[in-house]
């Protein structure tokens, strides 16, 4: 038991020094109080969608459990990851694009320009929220340990993201960084699960809604600034 739980212990450690570390960065790489503030609007704006996906994973984990012995458990968890997605991206694109009128409404002007953080982090708070889904194969196989090794390669991969993006992009460039952490950790983590226990995703068309609903909110940024 104490080995299958440590790793889990020691992952979630990693993540909470990770998630407490942006703002150090963006003062150590810009010496900017005010994209430390701006940032940290942007992380509370989209921790909104944070709420609803730890809702459902609470769900999930019980119900995914109770009918892991049934002839068509696979195919169940594999609708419940295309759904979450489904759901998850269209909520966070819609987060994404109202966003900057969410904070000219509750904020004022200086605060507004964070919305592309709340955004960029929305997108993260999904593709993160993943793992949740897919390491079910961990938990059924009682095999933690690639789950704690992702967490070594997102830091690595978020660190390398602020040196190199923070300077170009400030605060967007930080929630960038954490997202491609994020992403890695993902991928990683979901293509060890699929090795321990094997689960029919459709990953075609998880990663094409997922594509094209980032594509879809770039070409709203990209329109907004003109």
């Amino acid at each position: 038991m104490l080995s299958f739980s440590l790793p889990l212990v020691s992952t979630g450690l990693i993540f909470w020094v990770m998630g407490s570390a942006t703002p150090y960065f963006i003062n150590f790489l810009m010496h900017s109080k005010a994209e430390i503030g701006l940032y940290q609007i942007g992380a509370s704006g989209a921790s909104l969608l944070t709420l609803a996906t730890f809702a459902f994973f609470q769900a999930f984990t019980a119900y995914a459990l109770s009918i892991s012995h049934e002839e068509n458990a696979k195919k169940i968890y594999a609708k419940i990851l295309e759904y979450y997605i489904y759901i998850g991206m269209t909520c966070a694109l819609l987060l994404g694009l109202l966003a900057k009128f969410i904070l000219q409404l509750l904020t004022n002007e200086k605060y507004v320009s964070a919305y592309i953080v709340i955004g960029i982090l929305a997108f993260n708070i999904v593709i993160a929220g993943v793992i949740q889904v897919v390491s079910l194969a961990n938990l059924l196989a009682k095999d933690n340990k690639p789950i704690a090794k992702s967490a070594i390669y997102s830091v690595g991969f978020t660190v390398i993201g602020y040196f190199t993006l923070i300077p170009l992009l400030g605060k967007e460039g930080a929630a960038i960084a954490v997202g491609l952490g994020n992403l890695i950790t993902t991928v990683y983590v979901t293509v060890k699960a699929q090795k321990l226990y094997f689960i029919p995703y459709n990953f075609k068309r998880i990663v094409i809604f997922s594509i094209a609903c980032i594509i879809l909110y770039i070409i709203y940024l990209g329109y907004f600034k003109k």
